[in-house]
Parts: C-alpha cells; structure tokens; sequence
C-alpha cells in the first residue's frame, strides 16, 4: 500500500491544495487554551482542541495536535512556496541541460 507521502506531487494536487490555502480563514492562527484562532482577530475560533469524555468535554492530552493546527496555515504557505521556487529551479536546469550552447554565451 503507497502512503500519502510516497504520491508524486503533480500541478493538479498543487492546484488543489493552493486552492484549500486560499480559501481558509487568513493567517497566521494561533492555539490558546483549547482553541484555535485567528491572530488578528482573538477569539474568531476556528477550531476545538477538546475531545469528549463521559462528563462531557475535556481538553486533548499534550498540545501535539494543537500546534500542528494552529501552524498549518503558515506552514502550508510557505512549503507550497518553497515548492514552486525549486520547480522554477529544476525547469531552468532543464533548459540548461537540453540546450548548453545557450548558456555558454
């Protein structure tokens, strides 16, 4: 069975993913207590970082998943746009490689 990690990155899933980044809530978020919110305006929650017990709801052990929710808007962006500057890279090697009398000029 292939994971999630071992699936070639395509200009579709790019797309998509571009796409999910946009339309979310602006950046950057932050985890305070058990919520995430949005920095600029405290209190917009947009997410719970609480699970249900037989009393009712208590926060998640750790705060593992917590940060990871909270970064996740900033990280995206920054990974997507690392990835496009280092396609830029590999299409101008590839140039490069296919014509390297051009570049001896």
């Amino acid at each position: 069975m292939t994971s999630d990690a071992e699936v070639p990155v395509n200009e579709a899933y790019i797309s998509e993913v571009r796409a999910r980044l946009e339309a979310a809530t602006p950046g950057p978020w932050l985890h305070r207590d058990q919520f995430i919110e949005t920095a600029t305006e405290p209190g917009q929650l947009l997410g719970v970082t609480m699970q249900r017990n037989e009393n009712g709801l208590e926060p998640l052990p750790g705060n593992h998943n917590a940060c990871f929710l909270a970064h996740a808007r900033t990280d995206v962006a920054r990974l997507l746009a690392e990835v496009e500057r280092l396609q830029r890279v590999e299409a101008d090697l590839r140039r490069q490689l296919a014509n390297p009398a051009a570049d001896s000029r």
